[in-house]
């Protein structure tokens, strides 16, 4: 059995968010979620949906989850490095190497 996800605006998107825990029931077991377009970004919360394997599922949320930080902040030096020294190091004059402060 499929069942349509249609999100149209922000109260759709709402009680979509207070299903899920309803979603991931042993009601919704056999069900094959479709979402048809991706204004929300919650492509990736109907294809968990569809994993019915409890450890499959986890383990996709947990790469999903470490992919988009990894794409999030690519470009983005948050701890400062220069020269591979933090910035802390930096201020504090240190010139050894010691990972992330």
């Amino acid at each position: 059995m499929i069942k349509v996800v249609k999100i149209k605006d922000e109260k759709d998107l709402y009680e979509f968010y207070n299903k899920l825990p309803l979603y991931r029931s042993l009601f919704y077991k056999n069900i094959t979620f479709v979402y048809e377009e991706n204004k929300y970004k919650i492509k990736e919360i109907i294809e968990a949906l569809n994993i019915k394997n409890r450890k499959k599922r986890l383990n996709y949320i947990f790469d999903t989850a470490c992919r988009q930080i990894d794409d999030n902040y690519q470009k983005e030096n948050l701890c400062g490095f220069k020269n591979s020294i933090c910035l802390n190091h930096q201020k504090l004059k240190k010139d050894y190497k010691n990972g992330c402060c």
